[in-house]
C-alpha cells in the first residue's frame, strides 16, 4: 500500500515525453567562490516564457558526472520544453570547466571511490554547486529558483539544503533561498542525505525499483523518514532510466508547477 504522498510511474513512453517546443541554449560562464571559473549550458523556452528555473547537478564524474549524461541533458531538454530554463555545467576539472586534477595518482583516487563511492576532492563539487545557484540567483534572480541532483548530485543538491537551512537559521539567506528540489535516484547506500531528509523544501525523490546503487527497500526506509516529500517510483526502471528519461523530465516539470498528475497511482 502506498501512502498519499507516493506514487509509481508505470506507463509506457509516449510522444508527450519527447521535447516538442523549440529550446534555446547558449553556453555560459560563472565563478566559484575560490577563483574558477565553471563552463555551463542555459537552455530555455524559445519563446520566453519562462516559469523558473533549475540548476542540475550531475553524477560523480568517475560514472559518467559531465553534463552530457544522458538524464542530465534530458533534464536540460525537458524543463525547457515545459517552461523552465536550465543550468548545466561541468564540475571544476570537467569538460571546459577551469581546476587541475587534485593531487595523488588517478589509479588511486578511482579505487578509493570504487570501494567507497567517495573520492578525496568530493566536497569541492559543493563549491560549484553553490557556485551554480548563485549564478542563477543574481541573473534571474525574480524567478522561483529550484535544485536538481541525480545520482551524486542529489547529494551534492542535499548539502545545498543543509547550507541553505543553515543561513536561514542565521538570517543571512536575504531572499536567496529554493522554491523547491528534486532528487533522482540518490546514492543512499554511501552518502550522507540528511539535508534531504530534513528539508523543509517542497522535495520531490524519484527512484527505481531496480538501482545498482541504492536497494529499493532503502528507498523505501529514507522516504518513510523524510516527512513531506513526495516519492515518485518508476516500475522496472534502472539508475540510468534508459529509454525512460525524458519522463522524469517531465515528472519533475510537473512537480515543479505544483501539480501532481492523477495518474500517478
Amino acid at each position: 500500500m502506498l501512502s498519499a504522498e507516493c506514487r509509481v510511474w508505470n506507463e509506457p513512453m509516449t510522444s508527450a515525453d519527447t521535447t516538442s517546443c523549440d529550446v534555446f541554449a547558449e553556453g555560459v560562464r560563472f565563478a566559484t567562490a575560490d577563483g574558477l571559473t565553471l563552463a555551463g549550458e542555459l537552455s530555455y523556452p524559445a519563446n520566453g516564457e519562462v516559469r523558473g528555473v533549475a540548476w542540475i547537478a550531475n553524477p560523480h564524474p568517475f560514472m559518467g558526472g559531465q553534463m552530457s549524461n544522458n538524464v542530465v541533458a534530458a533534464l536540460a531538454a525537458g524543463l525547457p520544453a515545459g517552461g523552465w530554463a536550465a543550468l548545466r555545467f561541468d564540475y571544476r576539472g570537467n569538460g571546459a570547466s577551469d581546476g587541475a586534477p587534485p593531487p595523488g595518482e588517478l589509479a588511486d583516487r578511482m579505487s578509493a571511490f570504487l570501494a567507497t563511492g567517495h573520492a578525496p576532492d568530493d566536497l569541492e563539487k559543493l563549491a560549484d554547486v553553490a557556485a551554480a545557484d548563485d549564478f542563477l540567483a543574481a541573473e534571474l534572480g525574480d524567478l522561483p529558483r529550484a535544485g536538481i541532483g541525480y545520482s551524486f548530485g542529489a547529494y551534492l543538491l542535499s548539502e545545498r539544503l543543509r547550507d541553505l537551512a543553515q543561513c536561514r537559521n542565521g538570517g543571512s539567506l536575504n531572499g536567496h533561498d529554493l522554491a523547491a528540489a528534486v532528487a533522482v535516484c540518490p546514492t543512499l547506500a554511501t552518502h550522507d542525505f540528511a539535508g534531504l531528509a530534513r528539508s523543509d523544501h517542497r522535495r520531490l525523490l524519484i527512484c527505481s525499483d531496480n538501482d545498482f546503487a541504492t536497494p529499493a527497500d532503502r528507498y523505501r526506509d529514507f522516504a518513510a523518514a523524510s516527512a513531506g516529500m513526495t516519492t515518485l517510483w518508476f516500475a522496472g526502471a534502472d539508475h540510468f532510466f534508459k529509454g525512460r528519461q525524458a519522463q522524469v523530465a517531465r515528472a519533475a516539470v510537473e512537480f515543479l508547477d505544483g501539480g501532481m498528475r492523477e495518474d500517478w497511482t
